[in-house]
This record gives structure tokens, sequence and C-alpha cells, in this order.
């Protein structure tokens, strides 16, 4: 330890490790028991280990690790680790695995989630957990538990890819970025947003419901602040629904055919309002008859449905329910989205949205 500092000063990576790690990439999935405190000169550092361990006490109780025994001290030793039976993944990026100048690696346990859970996360939904494309079914990277590994205690453990090509790579980098550079929507529209995030938790990957089945060509669900959320409340907001390429029959620039009659009497009021529920819509979408120009408008009108539910349920402040203004849906297809509009949004994510802070 540096006693000017205070800071643990860190052995250089052996020649040994920077050989081992020399084929790693993100997304390495490792072999190993437990993560946690990885005391690299144990009796230099015994008693800032000891104190650490201690300042740890309540976070492994936060994060309900089991190992707790009658004995105080083996109870703080075991908290201080999280167990990885399926392994764990590295998440640093592959520039700073590789460069023997960084000395350490960042790493996230392996879990298995199941059911609506696990279907929620493979859709990119949950930014709390990864998917990894090389390991089975199941199996993501929490990224609410991250531990720091030093390179060098790495050398000889079993280790596999993550990832098989480029692509995956560079989606999983994405997916790992994510986590951290979601936007904090103000505390005041959760009650505005939370409608529109049920319906995702409730209906994504759920291919028995007509709006399971065509959320899986929806890319993602973005809010766009007029202004690019620099402009104060209260907000004029749109929803975005960005869908695959290819899902609606027109393009900007091409000559859409006008709405038909049949269905302009059977999705809306004589004074222009949605008369079906999103359900409605999007059971028609699919329907084997739906016309191109049909399905077109059917898109338009699923979107401006499901911006319809943002509304605030009862027992909203005040505040809360004068912090929007208006409110609106929208369907973009994917490679008509401009940047200007992307860097002007943010991603509606079910791990995004939390409960204003108390007063």
């Amino acid at each position: 330890m540096d006693t000017n500092t205070g800071r643990i000063v860190l052995p250089a990576v052996t020649t040994e490790a920077n050989d081992f790690l020399s084929t790693f990439r993100q997304g390495e999935i490792i072999d190993i028991d437990s993560l946690g405190i990885h005391t690299l000169d144990r009796e230099e550092n015994q008693a800032h280990a000891v104190g650490f361990r201690a300042r740890l006490w309540n976070l492994g109780r936060w994060l309900g690790l089991n190992g707790r025994t009658t004995d105080d001290t083996a109870s703080r030793e075991d908290l201080s680790r999280i167990p990885t039976p399926l392994g764990a993944v590295v998440l640093s990026q592959t520039c700073d695995i590789v460069q023997s100048d960084r000395l350490t690696v960042q790493l996230a346990p392996v879990v298995r989630l199941e059911g609506e859970r696990a279907n929620q996360a493979g859709s990119g939904r949950r930014p709390q957990y990864v998917a990894i494309p090389n390991a089975n079914d199941g199996l993501f990277a929490d990224l609410e538990r991250i531990c720091t590994m030093h390179k060098n205690d790495i050398v000889g453990m079993m280790h596999r890819p993550g990832v098989n090509t480029p692509l995956e790579g560079r989606k999983l980098a994405q997916a790992i970025g994510r986590r951290f550079t979601r936007f904090p929507f103000p505390d005041n529209l959760h009650p505005w947003l939370r409608p529109l995030e049920e319906v995702l938790q409730k209906k994504a990957s759920k291919t028995a419901s007509p709006e399971g089945r065509v959320l899986e060509h929806v890319i993602e669900i973005r809010i766009e602040a007029e202004g690019k959320w620099e402009t104060p409340e209260p907000y004029n907001l749109t929803v975005i629904v960005v869908v695959e390429q290819g899902t609606l029959p027109y393009g900007l620039g091409d000559q859409v055919p006008e709405q038909s009659s049949t269905l302009s009497t059977w999705l809306r009021t004589d004074g222009g309002d949605l008369r079906r529920p999103a359900a409605d819509i999007a059971s028609r979408i699919e329907g084997t008859t739906t016309s191109p120009a049909d399905k077109y408008y059917l898109w338009l009108a699923l979107a401006e449905a499901w911006a319809e539910k943002c509304k605030p349920h009862a027992g909203a402040s005040a505040e809360e329910l004068a912090a929007v203004s208006s409110l609106e849906g929208e369907v973009v297809s994917a490679d008509e989205l401009t940047m200007d509009r992307w860097w002007g949004s943010e991603a509606l994510d079910l791990d995004h949205l939390s409960p204003p802070r108390p007063l």
C-alpha cells in the first residue's frame, strides 16, 4: 500500500497473464466459482481487506447472498463474494483485456432466467441482463453485480468465447453500454410512462397474444421530447415505435393509397378518435386478407393506441399530471429513423423506470 495516498499498489501484469489473455475478447465466459475481493498481497493488505469486507456487510445483505453463519466474521467473509456456479462474463472492452498496461478486468456473474423475465431480457428490454450468444438458452450476464479482478488471477482458468461473429460482438458491446448510458427520465414522467411499460411487460414475447406477435417486429420504443429534453415541463412527447425494416408496406417518399372507408369506419369514430383497442388493431395487422395499405394505416393506429395508454393512474400528484402537455404515437422503420431523432429520443426499457425519489 502507498502510505502517502492510501491506495493499494497493484502489481504489473505478468508475461504469463498477458499471453493467456491475448486471445480473450469481450464476452469471454470464464469458469469461476465466485467473484469478489482479490487481495494481491495478503500480508500487506490484510487490514485493508478486513475493513473492506466489513463495509461490504450491508451490501452483501442487499444482494441477498447466502453464507450467513453464527460466526459474524465468517459471515462477512462469505458475503464479500458473489457465488458464480454458472461462471462469469468478461465485460471489459477487448482492447483493455489484451493490453498489458491495463491491470484489471471487469466481470459479471452468469445467471439463469426463466419464463417472462427471460423473454424480456432476451428481447433487450431489461438492460440489467445481457444475452450471451455462445451460452445456453436462458443464461445472461447480470450487470447488477460487477466485480473487478486482476489479470494475474485469471491465468489457467477454463474459458470459452461468448460471441462467435463480429456482429454478435457489436451487439454485446452495445447491450453492455446501454446499461450505463440510459437517460434518467424526469420523475414526473414516471406515472405517464408506466402504463406503456406494463404493456411491454405483459405482451413481450407472448406469441399467443396478437400484441405479443407484432411486438416481435418492434426493435425499440423510444420517447421523444420536443426540444430534445432541453425544454422544461410541460413536455410535448412522441412515442416512437421503431420497427424492423420491411415491416411497413410503404416508406418515406412512397405514394401511399388513401385509407379505405371500410377500415376507417372500423377503426375510428366520426370524430376521428380510435374506437379499437391495441389488441384488436394488432390482430387485424396479422390478417391474411389485410391489404398493404390497410396494414400501413393499422401500424400507425397501433402506435397511436399504445401512446394513448400513457395516462397517469388515479392518485398522481398535480405536478405529475401537469408534466405533459401533449402526447402522440408514431411508427418509424429502423432504416428511416434519422440520427437527429435518435439523439433526441430515449429508449423505453423495463428496467429504466423507478418510482420518484422520496421527498
